[in-house]
């Protein structure tokens, strides 16, 4: 009896509430099996022989398909059945705490891939089997019973997550309906506050949940997200129009209309270091106004929790502890939970964006931002002839800060613990070492300078100087976005790579007279998104900047800044550590759809054989255009071992031995 009573076939017992009770005495139905070679084995005998090793129900849909062949089975054979499909569709019960990892592994991911749009339907690559989410949902419902019913609620109110197929088997198993949301106001109440925090896969699928309603709205509009839609200043047809959890006076009665501009916007355009003060402080004053209203009061109550959370947040994302704010909000949280009957319907509207933030700022509250990053080798190992003393890495572990919020980058390095860096990178990178470090005459104080345009937090450049060594390296980062080179700076310092590593935050193009205009917010503000924010520096202070350290020129009029960004020709005339005439060894752009511009700003360096090794990563039609730019040199060399992945092109340049020498 090591394991729960309800995993027992259906056909002799049921749950009822969190007690389990038999429908019936019935007798062992493998009893007539056991002790003989007796053949003719039954339905029932086969699930009893499956629930005992396995905590999913697939014995249904095996014996429904097998039937003919598993009824001539001898009790021993069934089993023996049973463990070979242990690869297949049965999670053991001796798993429970790995099926219960992958189902938290698994909801952190779907929150990261429904943030940035990068869903099944749109990707055409599934988030996991068809058939591994019915195992997963049933998999955990008693060993973990709230990410089983999180499952569960994706399923009912962000279908997109999965695949046509893994969505018809579940509702083929009714999941979609009846959802025991109550499990998880059982669990916030009768778990510690701090403990709830550091909770990973809880609070992010609650969070994709309560905004399910408004994406749908803004997808029937052609809006991305809410991101988009926060960029555009745009209104958007809907039924109420909420600011701060209030109705807004100035939608018209016999059209209300929703604007971008709403909370989630707010909450979105500040999420590095996070909101301010001030106006969370405005909030926290509203909603301490009395109100005779009980939907007011409700409201209110969920705006202070938001609040106090927003205050937490940005003290941690400054450096400083919560002192006794955590606490305060985890008791105004477990207050509204116990009088309010209906709170989920205020917690996950079924319409239009939340009213709060709760579930927002729990989700940040419970992410790293600083990880510890495995420096893994090349899969597969380059050769060690071609490697000579480059075979293991110097540093075997950095500490790497990330963002403080939902970022695919972050998100991946929190998840596994290994930098999010292309096998190609680490290959072109220790050959490019192996180049120069095994060239006659090059002494042990000789370094590889590398040159990385895009890298976002470094994570390739780091782990080049942890595999050869800070001693061995000596590389340069341009990256536009301020948030992205802040942190990377931290990770810089906290490893001792100061000395190795210097960073840039600037955008790039080919050095032409032309003016780029990068649009801002509505209203002039910060779009909700820095990733693709290339007008200024964003880093702790949140806004932008008329000017950075890079000497950009650049104005701001309307909400939109005009710059001229530079060339990496100039960029690299300023990099104190390539003195004149020396190489740079290796060349690294990824830039988002600009890798041919940033190519034709490396002219002057390529036209003087001074770039030993380039590797874009680019789209089709960018990379026939640095192909094109690319034929003047015939010293250059294209690396026809790569080519497209997944419908991007990644282009290896290397310079003939002897040019330019």
């Amino acid at each position: 009896a090591t394991h729960h009573p309800c995993q027992l076939p259906r056909v002799t017992c049921k749950r009822v509430g969190s007690a389990c009770v038999r429908t019936m005495a019935m007798a062992d139905p493998c009893e007539p099996f056991r002790s003989s070679s007796r053949r003719g084995l039954t339905r029932a005998c086969y699930g009893a022989i499956w629930a005992a090793q396995c905590t999913t129900e697939y014995w249904r849909e095996h014996w429904h398909s097998n039937s003919e062949t598993l009824a001539v089975y001898t009790y021993e054979e069934a089993i023996a059945d049973v463990r070979n499909n242990r690869h297949h569709r049965c999670w053991p019960h001796s798993d429970e705490a790995e099926n219960c990892q992958v189902a938290v592994n698994w909801l952190d991911f779907a929150t990261s891939m429904a943030f940035t749009g990068f869903l099944p339907e749109r990707s055409r690559v599934p988030l996991l089997g068809d058939e591994e989410f019915v195992d997963m949902v049933e998999a955990t419902r008693f060993s973990c019973p709230v990410r089983s019913m999180l499952l569960r609620l994706l399923l009912q109110r962000m279908p997109q997550v999965l695949t046509n197929s893994s969505r018809r088997l579940a509702h083929i198993k009714m999941m979609h309906v009846g959802v025991p949301i109550n499990v998880l106001r059982q669990f916030m109440l009768s778990n510690s506050f701090s403990r709830l925090v550091g909770q990973t896969g809880l609070f992010g699928p609650l969070k994709t949940a309560a905004e399910a309603p408004w994406h749908r709205e803004l997808d029937g509009t052609g809006l991305a997200g809410v991101d988009e839609c926060a960029k555009t200043g745009r209104e958007v047809p809907s039924p109420q129009d909420f600011e701060l959890g209030r109705t807004n006076s100035s939608s018209s009665s016999s059209s209300p209309r929703r604007s971008c501009t709403h909370l989630l916007a707010t909450f979105y355009r500040q999420r590095d270091p996070g909101l301010d003060h001030a106006l969370t402080k405005r909030w926290l004053d509203a909603a301490s106004t009395a109100d005779a209203d009980a939907d007011d009061s409700k409201a209110k109550s969920l705006m202070r929790v938001s609040a106090l959370l927003a205050q937490v947040d940005l003290l941690r994302n400054l450096g400083d502890g919560p002192g006794s704010l955590l606490k305060q909000a985890g008791e105004e949280l477990r207050a509204f939970l116990r009088r309010t009957t209906d709170w989920d319907s205020w917690m996950l509207p079924s319409r239009g964006p939340p009213q709060h933030l709760v579930f927002h700022f729990l989700d940040k509250l419970s992410l790293q931002l600083v990880v510890d990053v495995v420096v893994d080798p090349p899969n597969p190992m380059p050769s060690e002839d071609m490697l000579g003393r480059a075979m293991g890495p110097a540093i075997n572990q950095v500490k790497m800060s990330v963002l403080p919020d939902r970022d695919i980058i972050s998100d991946h390095i929190r998840r596994t613990g290994t930098f999010h860096c292309p096998f190609t990178f680490k290959q072109q990178l220790l050959e490019a070492a192996a180049q120069s470090f095994n060239n006659a005459g090059v002494s042990d104080g000789e370094v590889l300078r590398v040159v990385e345009v895009g890298g976002f937090l470094g994570d390739c450049i780091l782990w080049a100087t942890a595999w050869l060594g800070p001693s061995r390296i000596r590389a340069l980062e341009v990256e536009p976005v301020g948030a992205a080179t802040s942190r990377f700076r931290e990770s810089v310092a906290r490893n001792g790579f100061s000395d190795s590593v210097e960073v840039r935050t600037e955008p790039l193009g080919d050095g032409g007279p032309a003016l780029f205009v990068a649009a801002a917010g509505g209203g002039g503000a910060a779009p909700a998104n820095p990733n693709y924010y290339l007008t200024a520096a964003h880093g702790r202070g949140g806004g932008g900047t008329s000017g950075d350290e890079s000497g950009v020129p650049r104005s701001v009029s309307g909400g939109a800044a005009l710059l001229r960004p530079r060339a990496l020709d100039e960029v690299l005339l300023g990099w104190g550590e390539l003195p004149e005439g020396a190489f740079v060894d290796f060349v690294r752009v990824k830039a988002s759809g600009f890798e041919a511009l940033i190519v034709a700003g490396l002219h002057r360096h390529l036209a003087a054989r001074r770039v030993r090794r380039l590797f874009a990563e680019t789209g089709i039609e960018p990379a026939k255009k640095i192909k094109q730019f690319m034929s003047q040199w015939p010293d250059y060399e294209l690396d026809e071992r790569w080519g497209k992945v997944a419908g991007h092109a990644l282009l290896v340049y290397r310079l003939h031995a002897g040019a330019g020498s």
